[in-house]
């Protein structure tokens, strides 16, 4: 009988202490609704593809350098070259444009598998940024609404300034290849 009694009077002190837990607990979160919370907006990202005016524009901020034979690389939110560095002619640095910062940035060296021999060097206001706009128009019109994408755009500057698209979809991909006259000289399903 001493057992079940000690047992009854443990089970009579929890029980009170929870109901003394519980009102700490509700105490210590309880939502004020008197504060007013924000709604958390999500940062619409900038289709910088969209405006060929906003890619020249993207393109001035980098300034009046040489930058290497290897492609530019476009994507709806973001410019990736390689720029000869200013105080060594023989290196090179990655810089990279996000629409989110508005600003170029140097991401690091870069270390060409290019022999030495065969790098050339391209003044960066010679390269038409907007072109690559046009690209985007014209693949964007041909693509399934259906099919949501992403799209990595190339200047090939080793193939006469081809621009090179892959375009990644939900069901499908697909390859395109533009002159730089601005003509669709291919537009391919992979398989």
């Amino acid at each position: 009988m001493r057992k079940l009694m000690a047992v009854l009077l443990v089970f009579v002190v929890v029980l009170a202490s929870c109901a003394q837990i519980e009102q700490a607990y509700h105490e210590t979160f309880a939502i004020d609704e008197s504060v007013d919370v924000p709604e958390v907006v999500k940062e619409k990202i900038e289709n910088i593809l969209e405006d060929a005016a906003r890619l020249e524009e993207i393109k001035a901020k980098l300034g009046d350098v040489k930058i290497l034979n290897s492609p530019v690389y476009f994507t709806r939110d973001s410019v990736t070259l390689r720029v000869v560095d200013s105080e060594n002619a023989d290196y090179y640095d990655t810089y990279i444009y996000y629409s989110r910062y508005g600003e170029w940035q140097k991401s690091g060296p870069f270390k060409p598998g290019i022999p030495r021999e065969n790098r050339r060097e391209i003044n960066l206001v010679d390269v038409d940024f907007g072109l690559a706009a046009a690209f985007y128009k014209e693949i964007d019109n041909r693509m399934d609404a259906g099919n949501p994408y992403s799209v990595n755009i190339g200047i090939y500057f080793d193939e006469g300034n081809i621009y090179r698209a892959q375009l990644i979809g939900e069901r499908e991909d697909f390859d395109a290849v533009m002159s730089p006259e601005g003509e669709i000289l291919s537009f391919e399903r992979r398989d």
